[in-house]
């Protein structure tokens, strides 16, 4: 076998010359196994022990079994021991979840602390297989079917080409003690279930299960690479940002097959799940205006996209200005107000600034956003009337746009919808004697304007 590791190591690059890993040992076979198999290739290495406090007096033979065998190969050994239990029903999680999150978290700090260069576990090939059959039985894409990754960051798994035979066949060969785990042969875990009674039957229809799971696996891989290709290449064709937005172009994502299943994968980094994500697919062929929430973030059904947006609980809905102030940050939106008299006027034609007469103005003014039913006299339009909702609908504007388009409110009466049109009751005439100039800046340049 020491033949096969070494060439399963160097076909994976999985450790270099300069390279010291740190083994997680149990105690059981497949741990020590893998000590022995280290130690013939003359290669530098610790061994670390978590002793969870679940099995009594064999967790802590365990622990000592452990430090002895690091006593045998002459290498550093670091153990550690967890309240798991407590830990877990703190946390509102499993024994199995509290365990690995402690024993990972812990082999981080000391690979940190000691200079070790990568995190070597015993997985095996009956593993890969195990995790195969057990994302099967649920709800899982096509990335619950690769099993165990041979490298992921630090962490590699030398041993996967190995079966369980082969292990113990290596450790009777070589007389290797080792200490056996009885809660492994009770069938309350799942994944247990699936070893002690799913694989022998499979084993049954084909007794060479594990090798040709390890080909399944490595074309599953195949097919992974194959399908992120695809969707990267779709989501460069139909995913667009905008405003610290995302756009996805409907008519596009229909046009491609499987089209639900790469609306899934559009929407999954923020936060969506795969019911939501069929109830979003099945809203596309609707009418305008439905909405979804993740933890993280809102998508909205607008009329030629599906425009995500990341939640901002730190977003306000009003605020007050003083005729003293000079300058206001309203969420996003910076503002700039000076008082100019009419003879030192002069105008700006750009839609970042507005002119009201003072006169006209009741204070304190009001920033807020639009409220259903409200109207305005659009300059230009004398004496009639508009809904905002239809002058935003005639610009165009989505629902998350509208509601983040800011008004400007005198009195009780809007005076400016920020960005697009003054109110006609507070343009200047030639009665003005003084100006309010209002100068705004969006979130793209408030960054630059707030340095300056």
């Amino acid at each position: 076998m020491i033949d096969v590791f070494l060439q399963y190591i160097t076909q994976h690059q999985l450790i270099r010359d300069e390279d010291m890993p740190l083994l997680a040992v149990s105690g059981g076979v497949d741990s020590v196994v893998l000590c022995d198999l280290f130690s013939r290739l003359g290669k530098r290495f610790g061994v670390a022990h978590c002793n969870f406090l679940l099995r009594g007096k064999m967790s802590n033979e365990d622990e000592k079994f452990v430090t002895n065998l690091a006593v045998k190969y002459d290498v550093k050994c670091y153990t550690t021991r967890f309240e798991t239990a407590q830990v877990a029903k703190e946390r509102g999680v499993s024994v199995q979840v509290a365990a690995r999150d402690l024993r990972y978290a812990w082999f981080a700090e000391i690979m940190e602390r000691e200079g070790y260069t990568c995190m070597a576990t015993a997985h095996h090939a009956n593993d890969a297989l195990e995790t195969v059959l057990y994302q099967l039985t649920r709800s899982t894409g096509i990335r619950g079917l690769h099993g165990i990754p041979v490298q992921r960051e630090r962490i590699i798994r030398p041993l996967l080409f190995a079966t369980k035979e082969e292990i113990l066949d290596y450790a009777k060969q070589h007389k290797l003690a080792y200490r056996e785990d009885a809660s492994n042969a009770e069938t309350k875990y799942a994944r247990n279930k699936i070893r002690l009674k799913v694989v022998p039957i499979l084993k049954e229809i084909n007794p060479s299960l594990e090798a040709t799971f390890q080909q399944n696996i490595e074309r599953f891989k195949d097919v992974e690479a194959l399908y992120d290709f695809a969707i990267q290449g779709i989501k460069e064709a139909v995913f667009l940002e905008k405003n610290n937005e995302y756009h996805i172009d409907i008519k596009g994502l229909l046009s491609y097959p499987a089209a639900a299943t790469v609306l899934y994968e559009l929407l999954r980094d923020f936060g969506f799940h795969q019911a939501q994500t069929s109830q979003i697919f099945t809203a596309l062929d609707g009418q305008p205006g439905a909405r979804y929430s993740s933890a993280t973030h809102e998508a909205l059904r607008d009329r030629d996209f599906l425009i995500i947006r990341k939640k901002d609980d730190s977003k306000i809905n009003f605020l007050f200005i003083k005729n003293d102030d000079e300058e206001i940050i309203f969420n996003n939106n910076l503002f700039h107000f000076k008082f100019i008299k009419k003879e030192n006027f002069t105008l700006n034609n750009s839609s970042n600034v507005a002119f009201l007469d003072t006169d006209k103005l009741v204070f304190p003014l009001q920033l807020r956003y639009w409220q259903q039913g409200d109207v305005f006299q659009p300059l230009g339009m004398n004496g009639q009337h508009q809904l905002v909702s239809d002058f935003f609908t005639n610009h165009k504007l989505s629902q998350f746009e509208k509601e983040n388009v800011p008004i400007l409110v005198s009195g009780g009466e809007i005076c400016w919808i920020v960005g697009y049109r003054i109110d006609e009751r507070f343009k200047i005439t030639n009665t003005t004697e003084q100006i309010l100039q209002i100068e705004h800046h969006t979130s793209a340049n408030l960054e630059k304007q707030l340095i300056l």
